[in-house]
């Protein structure tokens, strides 16, 4: 489990990170940014909050623990008395609603759904990202290592990093545009602005309900769903799977495919 929030918990205070999740993490940083003496130890501890489980976002306070970074021989006696309130700490909530961009790396998975203040991801994901209904998400990272899911995200209108397994973007009303490539299945529906694909999809691409969309010309190595496209005129690229095309009048398909 990475660390997620540090801070230098005082007798008098409790010292997060200038600019909420969003800043340095470090307790350097903090202790230099707040002007507190690092070399004495009696008069600070240093502390990690950390989530349970994917729970990175979560407002409950049992989501969420307390480790003391402090060796047991320098934690003062003041602190006997601090802990409590630091475990049932208020500022953890108010910390977390400040979120508006994470910086930073995540080796493993960031799970940040339903963020209503999030607008920018510029962390690098080792594995999944998992950021939809956030309706004022606007940035992603330029690379997720696996799968992404941002569906929902009302004010997204692209997609350019790169994807590393599969991309669900589906329900994003602004989103115009998409990676060139996707090496797993990719679930664009719903997405009324969008007009053009990747130019490969190495699994199942759903595209459904698009209005806007007027060709596929990319290669698909799995199935292909473009039901509910009524501008939809012509594929013309390879589809390696079953082929639903339900409700799509004007098309014209130029190679042969199987047809669900």
């Amino acid at each position: 489990m990475c660390k997620f929030v540090s801070a230098i918990v005082t007798e008098d205070k409790i010292y997060f990170p200038l600019g909420g999740l969003g800043g340095d993490h470090k307790h350097t940083s903090i202790l230099f940014n707040h002007k507190i003496r690092d070399d004495i130890y009696s008069n600070h501890v240093e502390i990690e909050i950390l989530p349970i489980g994917k729970s990175l976002l979560s407002t409950n306070l049992k989501d969420w623990k307390m480790v003391i970074d402090t060796n047991d021989y320098s934690i003062p006696k003041w602190f006997n008395k601090k802990k409590q309130e630091v475990t049932e700490i208020d500022a953890i909530y108010k910390v977390i609603n400040m979120v508006k961009n994470f910086d930073g790396i995540f080796k493993y998975d960031l799970y940040c759904p339903n963020c209503s203040n999030l607008t920018e991801i510029n962390s690098k994901v080792g594995r999944d990202l998992k950021c939809y209904n956030c309706p004022n998400l606007t940035k992603l990272p330029d690379k997720v290592n696996r799968d992404l899911d941002c569906s929902n995200c009302s004010k997204l209108i692209e997609i350019s990093g790169k994807v590393g397994r599969d991309l669900n973007c589906s329900n994003c009303p602004k989103l115009t545009k998409l990676p060139d490539k996707v090496n797993g299945d990719l679930n664009c529906s719903n997405c009324p602005n969008l007009t053009k694909l990747p130019d490969k999809v190495n699994g199942d691409l759903n595209c459904s309900n698009c209005p806007k969309l007027t060709e596929i010309n990319n290669k698909v190595n799995g199935n292909l769903d473009c039901s509910n496209c009524p501008k939809l005129t012509k594929i013309s690229g390879k589809v390696n799977g079953y082929l639903n095309c339900y409700n799509c009048s004007k098309l014209t398909i130029q190679k042969k495919q199987k047809e669900n």
